[in-house]
């Protein structure tokens, strides 16, 4: 888990964001699907209710689409833990990934600008603030 990190105007790279080590319920808290996340019965039907739409937005960030459907759902977002054998992985599926493109290529970048009004973001550093 990460916590999300921005300047005044816009988010900052991924890689830079630090890595979650509290056990706050915080909306700057930034889940990644593929570490594993719990999530209220109602999120759920929330993104059962939103189909496949994040694939018109952020088709290779579905990590990014939920944090934003959290947002937008008022839902703060609380770490698991650092234990990475929590989860139990499916053998193969960690062959590949998408940090790559997403990472090193800015595609992160890319779909947080399309993600996230001006407004939103001068919310959450707001909240990253403190104010």
């Amino acid at each position: 888990m990460r916590r999300t990190a921005l300047s005044k105007f816009h988010f900052e790279p991924y890689q830079d964001w630090p890595v979650c080590e509290s056990n706050d319920f915080i909306k700057l808290n930034a889940f990644i699907a593929s570490k594993g996340v719990v999530c209220p019965p109602s999120f759920l039907k929330t993104v059962l209710e939103q189909g496949t739409h994040f694939q018109e937005t952020s088709p290779a960030s579905d990590s990014l689409w939920l944090n934003r459907l959290a947002f937008d759902e008022g839902i703060d977002v609380l770490p698991l833990g650092a234990d990475p054998d929590l989860f139990h992985r499916i053998p193969g599926t960690d062959k590949t990934g998408l940090g790559f493109d997403n990472i090193t290529c800015g595609t992160t970048q890319m779909s947080l600008a399309e993600l996230y009004s001006s407004e939103e973001r001068a919310e959450l550093f707001r909240l990253q603030s403190g104010q």
